[in-house]
């Protein structure tokens, strides 16, 4: 939820040093973060449909910060449902960045025109969330996931 409208600002000669470091391991953890995502994709693909998840493009190479999930509609549960869910099996979850920014409360404070109905940023906002896709992952985590997955599905369906 965005009150406001600004930068993330941090000191740069800190975060230089920091991030100098971290380059050198940034093969490695792209490397192990994409595997991590190969895993999530086929996961909640093999309930593709109750879930869509997100295709790296052509050409592209993603470093998978995270992994977005959206519900598909003809689930018969919501996106609150699912990540309480998880939330109270110890699997964070997060909204996809903002969703739909035109709803964002900081935009009532600025001039802005909106395009269209904007329904796939609404579609994200609604039923999309997201799981952590980050280096440390490790094969029991990815694990947890699944079984943790596997008994939502067997409770709602």
């Amino acid at each position: 939820l965005f009150s406001n409208i600004g930068y993330n600002l941090s000191p740069t000669e800190m975060a230089g040093v920091v991030g100098s470091i971290q380059l050198k391991k940034l093969d490695q953890f792209v490397t192990s973060r994409r595997i991590s995502a190969d895993y999530l994709k086929k996961l909640f693909l093999s309930y593709s449909d109750l879930f869509s998840v997100q295709n790296e493009t052509k050409n592209a190479y993603h470093s998978w910060f995270g992994f977005p999930i959206t519900i598909n509609k003809n689930a018969n549960f919501c996106v609150k449902k699912i990540r309480d869910f998880f939330e109270e099996n110890s699997i964070e979850t997060r909204p996809i960045i903002c969703g739909n920014i035109s709803k964002q409360p900081a935009m009532k404070k600025y001039k802005h025109r909106v395009s269209g109905d904007l329904q796939y940023s609404n579609n994200i906002m609604n039923n999309g969330f997201a799981i952590a896709c980050h280096q440390s992952l490790c094969s029991e985590s990815l694990k947890y996931v699944e079984t943790t997955l596997k008994k939502f599905v067997e409770l709602n369906y």
